[in-house]
């Protein structure tokens, strides 16, 4: 054999003993420590994503436990009169003049449901009422709001207020 011929065949077996240490050595001393740390941030997501859902239920038994939900739409237009009364009331809102109910609008299994307020009442007051409103654990949102400036006091504002929430039909009032 030729000294070319000879330095070749020690470079391809030098090659192919590299190749099977890789392939066999190596590659799987990464790939271990790759999939141990893939699998310990597949489990950190996978209890971040349990402890959401524990604080989800959590909110959601709060949420129905509450008293606020009712099986009926009219009774749930009451219930949401006299909550947006009382949230009203906590805001240190005292001249209320009226609270009366909007017509519902149907969308399938549900209704949004809505209170017009009319009320007089500081800037201050009604700043806490609609945050009250918009920040509630209950479906409550803001649909319209209107304000003039029509009284005798400059502090005190006149106000009109809608308030919406939803009521869903259950598969019980569905069936009836």
């Amino acid at each position: 054999m030729k000294n070319s011929e000879l330095i070749l065949l020690f470079i391809a077996v030098f090659a192919g003993l590299g190749s099977v240490g890789y392939i066999y050595i190596l590659e799987p001393v990464f790939n271990t420590a790759a999939l141990t740390g893939d699998v310990a941030s597949r489990y950190k997501e996978y209890a971040a994503l349990l402890e959401k859902k524990n604080e989800l239920e959590a909110k959601a038994k709060q949420v129905l436990s509450s008293g606020y939900f009712k099986p009926d739409s009219q009774e749930q237009l009451t219930a949401l009169s006299s909550l947006a009364g009382k949230i009203a009331q906590n805001s240190g809102i005292r001249q209320i003049a009226s609270i009366y109910p909007l017509t519902a609008l149907k969308k399938g299994r549900y209704e949004e449901i809505a209170v017009q307020i009319e009320m007089d009442c500081t800037l201050g007051s009604l700043t806490k009422m609609v945050h009250e409103i918009e920040t509630s654990e209950l479906p409550l949102k803001v649909r319209k709001l209107q304000i003039t400036g029509e009284t005798e006091d400059p502090k005190i504002i006149r106000v009109q207020i809608e308030v919406a929430s939803l009521w869903i039909q259950t598969e019980e009032v569905q069936n009836r």
